[in-house]
């Protein structure tokens, strides 16, 4: 099943090449919040020739990539790349995240960290916080980074009750998502909560990549 998000206004004005540089300006990634560090992530500069037991799953990512690139409909499912530290989940994701973009009127970058930090704002009834949050429910397009992490013992059943609203809402209005997470899902059903969880096998593929840190073995991501 496929989706129309119909023409992308940031596209538009920033067309992207999945296989080559990014192309978009500092102010369109501003306007994502997508950190400088992953603003020059491409499928072109991240180093296959480390943990290349995962090429089956690199495949189907890079595969996945080029139909983000290629296709007038976005894909009704996103990406959830599970695994340890430092193997290159978050490149991956970005670059996937960056491409989906010529489907998206509106689209965020958010780590978890802060994506609680809005949640508990939220409930302290900041406007700005509420607005942040809003658009995690409502943009084309959405990417988690360190799903489930740094989530206190104090703040866990508020941010389970908003992280199932938040994954509800874009299951509800076909809400293209990429996430990333350090976490096993059992992990991830303790700190989000079963429903929570449940809900993200409906609305992303999850793949699991294994291997050293390209951070500990002089790799790049």
């Amino acid at each position: 099943m496929t989706i129309s998000y119909g023409k992308s206004s940031l596209h538009a004005k920033f067309p992207f090449g999945y296989l080559g540089a990014t192309s978009y300006c500092d102010e369109t990634y501003d306007f994502i919040s997508l950190p400088y560090s992953l603003r020059a992530k491409s499928i072109l500069n991240f180093d296959f020739s480390i943990n290349n037991e995962n090429k089956e799953i690199y495949d189907k990512i890079v595969e996945y990539g080029r139909h983000l690139e290629s296709d007038d409909i976005a894909p009704s499912h996103g990406i959830f790349l599970l695994g340890d530290v430092g193997i290159g989940k978050t490149h991956l994701c970005s670059t996937l995240f960056i491409t989906a973009l010529r489907f998206a009127d509106n689209a965020k970058f958010v780590g978890q960290v802060e994506l609680s930090r809005i949640i508990r704002s939220v409930n302290s009834f900041s406007g700005g916080s509420k607005k942040e949050y809003e658009t995690c429910m409502e943009c084309t397009v959405l990417m988690i980074d360190d799903l489930g992490y740094g989530v206190s013992s104090q703040s866990k059943e508020l941010v389970q009750e908003h992280m199932f609203e938040l994954m509800n809402a874009r299951i509800s209005d076909r809400k293209l998502t990429f996430m990333t997470t350090n976490l096993s899902f059992e992990s991830l059903e303790e700190i989000l909560g079963i429903p929570t969880i449940d809900r993200i096998s409906e609305i992303c593929q999850a793949m699991v990549i294994t291997g050293k840190s390209f951070r500990k073995n002089g790799g790049r991501t």
